[in-house]
């Protein structure tokens, strides 16, 4: 029973969506690089097996190597255990086409800024404008009124007097 309490911790590490966040709390990737494959799998042929199997017995047979694993019953003592634990594992491009996403920064920090300078530009320009016109208005009515500033001195439906 202790291996299937093993195995089902190991299941839960490895099929929580949420630990990801936990483990990396990473930022979103500038940059990514998808590749379309196909897996292609078989197993290994016995000719195969029986060949490399008197190579490589000392360094897989050890469970201290990491290859053997006799809780889980994977063990490398025989051809036979290669023919059943090990299988020949193909990936292969469906097209040499690949696809690249970015994450570009488009607007920046400086064009926010030139944009709200411009439009307070705008807006204290135009007050600027008004308030001076507002100035020259009072101005000119104080003149008007107080030295008849801007008024012509004769009428010019009167006409000249002493004329025929």
């Amino acid at each position: 029973s202790g291996i299937n309490a093993e195995y089902g911790e190991w299941y839960n590490n490895f099929t929580d969506t949420e630990r990801a966040g936990k483990v990396c709390p990473c930022a979103t990737a500038c940059k990514e690089i998808r590749y379309e494959a196909q897996i292609s799998s078989s197993s290994v042929s016995p000719v195969y097996a029986a060949g490399i199997f008197p190579n490589i017995q000392k360094i897989i047979s050890l469970p201290e190597n990491g290859y053997s694993k006799p809780e889980f019953d994977i063990l490398y003592n025989t051809t036979d255990d290669i023919l059943k634990n090990v299988m020949v594992l193909e990936v292969l491009f469906t097209s040499m086409r690949t696809s690249e996403i970015r994450e570009i920064i488009s607007y920046g920090m400086s064009n926010l800024l030139g944009d709200i300078g411009g439009v307070l530009g705008l807006f204290l320009g135009a007050s600027l404008f008004t308030i001076l016109e507002f100035l020259q208005f009072v101005v000119y009515s104080i003149a008007r009124y107080c030295f008849n500033v801007g008024q012509p001195k004769h009428s010019p439906l009167e006409g000249e007097k002493g004329a025929i």
